[in-house]
């Protein structure tokens, strides 16, 4: 039974995981686009 859950939760933290690290990604980019920006005005 364990197996079958495991089976079935392995799909689902990979996609929140690859979206957990996507999102993290776009936000450090995006702060550092900002802090560059606000540096250069």
């Amino acid at each position: 039974m364990s197996l079958v859950w495991l089976e079935a939760a392995l799909p689902l933290g990979i996609i929140a995981g690859m979206l957990c690290v996507m999102g993290n990604a776009q936000y450090y980019i995006h702060r550092a686009a900002h802090g560059t920006a606000q540096a250069y005005r």
